[in-house]
């Protein structure tokens, strides 16, 4: 806590000067004391428990013409821990995020930094009441329970913790029944990044994070960004990682790009233990500067009659498990001014197959001069030319492909 002299205020008086003072010096030494006290102003940045938060328009209060103060989203109703201590909730105003860009904003429950600044409160960051990205709601200090300046808040940090763990819900035995904030369920698996030395970390309350980091080993830069907090972990044989966190309260975890819901790792130095969907001669090793997109799926859509563009210094290779399709109206191969059209199988074998039949039924040409014998007809049946026009009728079916289509 500290004071400041208020704008324009006189900041000096005349104190006693010379023996005992009189009444009358008392009185205007009194009165200099006073007029000393009205030209300082107390301020002090204090613990507000959140009792509301503001998202929807509905719940926004109205201005003079009836339209909703749009500037009050994101905006909480907080009681101030010591100031305001068991002040009820109809004599608490709003209060503004402090940043103007970047917000987090709290769930009920939770405890903020809240400041007075140019005549306004704002409020700032989350006080780290439980240890969790998820949830650090324990309502009650500001009115139920002993001011946050109890020295057993630290000693029972963890015992909170374990209690929020084991019930999911916050302080219920002194709330009873308590919501953070429908439709948000804490959830006390979620937990905060392993850190190492220069990290700089964002850790989001559902098991998003972005990481700037590096690899642990040669300090290389590297950004990893994740969301869904070991979604996959059963179908990668990690369910003992989730065990390990249900029976340690606020262990930290480490990224993993497979057991996670969907990963964005960009590195400039570092092997990744990659699990490919598909195991091919052509996977190679995984490390280097490399950018690696992990999910169940994959989405590249150019929009308003943009393109997608794929370079590569050396080849690009498509590997997948059932089939590769490419569907547009046109489709060049080889270059995009590539004049020589791609035979269809299907209706070349029908054609050769129709030719070889007609030739099979020649027995004689006919001529001006009258028909002249072709063929004769015992060896187009039964003989030498009969068993070559099985060849080749077989050898024709050969032409169509057993993994390559077209339209």
């Amino acid at each position: 806590m500290a004071y400041k002299s208020r704008p324009g205020a006189t900041k000096d008086f005349k104190p006693f000067t010379g023996g005992l003072p009189n009444l009358s010096q008392i009185h205007n030494s009194l009165a200099g004391v006073e007029q000393r006290l009205r030209s300082t102003e107390f301020y002090e940045l204090e613990a507000t428990e959140v009792i509301d938060v503001i998202f929807d328009e509905a719940d926004l209060p109205l201005e003079v013409d009836g339209t909703p103060t749009y500037s009050l989203i994101g905006a909480i109703k907080g009681r101030m821990v010591n100031s305001q201590h068991k002040q009820p909730e109809s004599r608490l105003g709003w209060i503004q995020p402090m940043d103007a860009n970047i917000k987090q904003y709290p769930l009920i429950g939770e405890y903020v930094i809240v400041g007075r600044y140019l005549g306004r409160y704002y409020y700032a960051q989350t006080i780290n009441m439980l240890g969790s990205p998820n949830s650090n709601s324990y309502p009650g200090y500001s009115g139920d329970k002993a001011s946050l300046t109890d020295n057993t808040i630290s000693q029972h940090a963890h015992n909170r913790s374990r209690e929020v763990g084991a019930t999911k819900i916050p302080n219920k035995a002194a709330s009873g029944e308590f919501t953070v904030g429908d439709p948000f369920v804490p959830n006390p698996l979620i937990r905060q990044l392993q850190p190492s030395f220069g990290d700089i970390i964002f850790n989001g309350r559902l098991g998003q994070s972005i990481r700037f980091g590096s690899n642990p080993d040669t300090l290389e830069p590297n950004i990893l960004i994740r969301a869904g907090q070991l979604t996959d972990a059963e179908a990668f044989g990690k369910t003992a990682d989730v065990d390990n966190l249900k029976d340690n309260a606020n262990k930290p975890v480490m990224e993993d790009i497979n057991a996670d819901g969907s990963s964005l790792w960009i590195t400039t130095d570092q092997e990744v233990p990659l699990e490919v969907a598909i195991e091919s001669d052509l996977t190679p090793t995984i490390d280097g500067k490399q950018i690696i997109l992990n999910s169940d799926r994959l989405i590249f859509n150019a929009k308003n009659g943009g393109d997608i563009f794929c370079y590569s210094a050396n080849d690009i290779n498509f590997i997948a498990t059932t089939q590769t399709v490419l569907e547009s109206p046109k489709i060049f191969l080889g270059n995009v001014e590539a004049t020589e059209p791609i035979v269809k199988g299907q209706v070349l074998v029908d054609l050769l197959l129709e030719l070889i039949g007609i030739l099979d039924g020649i027995h004689t040409v006919p001529t001006p001069a009258g028909p002249i014998p072709k063929f004769n007809a015992a060896l187009t049946t039964t003989g030498p030319l009969a068993k070559a026009f099985a060849d080749i009728k077989r050898k024709v079916k050969d032409i169509l492909s057993e993994q390559n289509f077209t339209v």
